[in-house]
């Protein structure tokens, strides 16, 4: 069973300034895109949920009077209960 050697790699070709000066503003400019779309949709969420929050208080009735009735402290077990 005979093995293969790996083939050397390949030097690579010195980087064209051209390629290099348009694969840089390509990247800026996808990074703006996707740097804006993220900017945008968290301002959606945000004036969704913000509306949102409006809506259902303006929908709530007002709070209503609760009464509590009085507890005597003296009422209290200071034991607990046995096991």
């Amino acid at each position: 069973m005979s093995q293969n050697p790996t083939p050397e790699p390949r030097p690579n070709p010195p980087p064209r300034p051209a390629a290099r000066r348009h694969l840089r503003r390509l990247a800026a400019t996808w990074m703006g895109l996707v740097l804006g779309a993220v900017m945008t949709l968290s301002a959606l969420i945000l004036w969704h949920l913000v509306r949102r929050g409006r809506l259902l208080r303006e929908n709530l009735d007002p709070p209503r009077v609760v009464r509590w009735e009085a507890i005597d402290p003296t009422d209290r077990n200071p034991e607990p209960p046995p096991p």
